[in-house]
C-alpha cells in the first residue's frame, strides 16, 4: 500500500517550535533591552511572556496543520509556504491579543507581540527555505524519491516529463507512462518507457511500486479519467490531474503544482 500524503519531515515541526520561541526572545530583547522604536515605561522579566510563547507554540503549528501548511510538501514553492506561515502567524497574533484583552495580564506589551509576529514570519519562512535546500540536495543524491506513473503521452504528458527531468530537486522518479495509443504505449519517449495501455494501470502500479499517478488526459476523456481515479483509490495511491478544463465541482478538488505544472487532486471518488 502506498500512502497518499506527502507531509513535511518531522524536523521541520521541531524547527518551527524553536523558531517560534526564538522569535519571542528576540522580540523581548528588542523591546526591553534595546528599546527600539519606543522606550519601555517599565522593565519586565521574560517569564511574564512565557504564556504567550506557549500560546504561539500551540496555535501556530495547529493553524499550519489545519491549513495544510505541513501537507503536500513536495513541489510546493517557498513563496507559497511563506504565505501560509504569514496567515497562521497573523491569526495567532489576533488570538493572543484577544486573550490578553480578556485576561488582562499585569505585564503586557502589544508592541512586543507585534515584533514577535514579524520575527516569526521571518524565521519560519527561513526554516522552510532551509528545508527546501536540504531536501533538494538529498533528492539530487537519489534519496527520498517518489515514483510516479504518467497517464497519457500527449503534449501535456511530455511537459510533465520535461519538468521532472529539469527539476531533480522535486524528488520525482518517472517509472514510465501508459497510453491507449499503441504507437505510444508500446514505445519510448526519451528515457521513459511506455508500459502499455491505460488498462494495464493496476498491474503497473503493483509491479513498479508506484507512489503517485499523474493524469494528463484531456477532460473529454472523463470516463477514462474516472476509471483511473478509482483504480488508484482502490490501491491507496495518490492520483492527480493536469487540468485542461475545470468542469468539476471545486469543492471536491485540491489544486497544487509540480514545478509550475498545475495539478488537481480529487478528494473523494464514488465507486457507484
Amino acid at each position: 500500500m502506498h500512502g497518499k500524503g506527502d507531509h513535511a519531515p518531522w524536523w521541520v515541526f521541531v524547527l518551527d517550535l524553536v523558531m517560534i520561541n526564538a522569535s519571542m526572545v528576540l522580540a523581548y530583547v528588542l523591546r526591553y533591552r534595546l528599546q527600539w522604536f519606543l522606550d519601555a515605561a517599565y522593565d519586565a522579566p521574560f517569564s511574564a511572556y512565557l504564556p504567550f510563547s506557549l500560546m504561539f507554540s500551540i496555535v501556530v503549528p495547529v493553524l499550519l496543520w489545519v491549513t495544510r501548511g505541513y501537507h503536500h510538501w513536495r513541489g510546493r514553492i517557498w513563496l507559497g509556504r511563506a504565505f501560509r506561515v504569514s496567515n497562521a502567524v497573523v491569526i495567532a497574533m489576533i488570538v493572543a491579543l484577544a486573550w490578553s484583552f480578556i485576561t488582562r495580564p499585569l505585564v503586557y506589551s502589544r508592541l512586543l507581540l507585534f515584533e514577535g509576529g514579524i520575527f516569526m514570519i521571518m524565521l519560519l519562512s527561513l526554516d522552510r527555505g532551509i528545508a527546501l535546500l536540504v531536501q533538494a540536495r538529498q533528492r539530487r543524491q537519489g534519496k527520498g524519491l517518489k515514483r510516479i506513473l504518467i497517464v497519457g503521452a500527449g503534449e501535456v504528458g511530455r511537459r510533465v516529463m520535461r519538468t521532472v527531468v529539469a527539476r531533480p530537486d522535486l524528488g520525482y522518479e518517472i517509472v514510465g507512462y501508459v497510453d491507449d495509443n499503441p504507437e505510444k504505449g508500446d514505445g519510448r519517449i526519451g528515457r521513459f518507457p511506455g508500459l502499455g495501455t491505460v488498462d494495464n494501470l493496476p498491474t503497473v502500479i503493483d509491479e513498479r511500486e508506484v507512489d503517485e499517478v499523474i493524469i494528463t488526459l484531456p477532460w473529454t476523456y472523463h470516463r477514462r479519467i474516472l476509471s483511473v481515479l478509482r483504480a488508484c483509490a482502490r490501491r491507496n495511491v495518490r492520483a492527480r490531474l493536469v487540468p485542461d478544463l475545470f468542469q468539476m465541482s471545486l469543492s471536491r478538488v485540491e489544486v497544487g503544482d509540480l514545478g509550475g505544472v498545475p495539478l488537481v487532486e480529487i478528494r473523494e471518488i464514488s465507486f457507484s
